[in-house]
């Protein structure tokens, strides 16, 4: 029966590692790792705890080692996605981007005041007209 638990740990284990640096930031991706490590440990550390008789010195070292062995594994894998992802970045090797930015539109802003017309009262506020739109721009 442990060794069944045990195998399907592991599996589990093995399903929820690329996961940890699909679309997760490093912080969210050492957390992920660290977790599933730590679950995964601690399961692994109670079933070889329970045999030797030391169930929960058995688990703590067991989630220990998982969170350890985890997070270095999610931070090596989330090294190697930003590595990989690298060279299709529209940043170029000078830091400066490739990508053209938008000016800021030419919006003009005029007060209408209070007025009454017939039997209906409109309030004061402000009309926005676009003057001139948003453009590209290179730096």
């Amino acid at each position: 029966m442990k060794a069944k638990v045990f195998i399907s740990l592991i599996l589990v284990s093995s399903f929820l590692t690329p996961l940890i640096s699909g679309c997760a930031t490093m912080k969210e991706s050492l957390l992920i790792g660290a977790s599933v490590g730590a679950t995964s440990g601690g399961a692994i550390g109670n079933a070889i705890g329970t045999h030797n008789h030391n169930t929960a010195g058995g688990t703590i070292t067991g989630a220990l080692t998982g969170a350890a062995i985890g997070a270095g594994v999610a931070y090596f894998m989330g090294k190697r996605f930003q590595d990989t992802n690298s060279s299709e970045s529209p940043i170029s090797k000078s830091g400066t981007s490739k990508v053209p930015t938008l000016s800021s539109p030419e919006v003009r802003r005029i007060w209408v005041p209070a007025k009454i017309e017939g039997s209906k009262f409109i309030d004061g506020h402000f009309e926005f007209i676009i003057e001139r739109q948003s453009v590209w721009t290179d730096q």
